[in-house]
């Protein structure tokens, strides 16, 4: 891969490419991740949104710019994702949730109907929300939980 510099030099590589991806996740802190992206947008990066072939996205979902969806996933209908989301490979995500901005939705986890994920989140693999929880911002939901009731609050297992 030919190489175009540091981020110092992101007005010098806009002028060469439109587009960029954030190829890093958001295990432990979602400000990284955050930056990058308003560093980006800052330089009037192209953020695509890129969806993996094997996964099914209804016709009527909304996903955000900067979003991945990677392999083996299913977002049903009336679902919106945000902006410079992960939804990883293999999660689950039913009908009409709300997945705001800069959220981490990891590997297996299912996110049940009509759901509401505020923003900044990182929701451990193999973890379950069940139908119509509401989650604040900048929640971190440790891998194999199962949420059942609304939460506002950082999460403790």
């Amino acid at each position: 891969y030919k190489y175009y510099g540091s981020d110092k030099d992101l007005k010098l590589i806009r002028k060469e490419i439109e587009y960029a991806f954030i190829a890093i996740g958001q295990i432990k802190d979602f400000k990284k991740r955050l930056n990058i992206y308003k560093l980006l947008k800052k330089h009037n990066f192209t953020l695509p949104k890129i969806v993996a072939s094997t996964s099914y996205v209804s016709d009527d979902v909304s996903i955000g710019e900067g979003t991945i969806v990677m392999h083996n996933c299913f977002i049903n209908s009336g679902t919106t994702v945000g902006k410079n989301c992960i939804i990883n490979t293999g999660a689950l995500i039913e009908h009409n949730v709300e997945i705001k901005d800069h959220n981490h939705i990891s590997t297996s986890a299912v996110i049940n109907g009509d759901v509401k994920i505020g923003s900044k989140n990182f929701i451990g693999s193999n973890s379950t929300l069940n139908n119509d929880i509401h989650l604040g911002d900048e929640m971190v939901i440790p891998s194999a939980s199962r949420i059942t009731k609304n939460n506002k609050k950082k999460y403790e297992k």
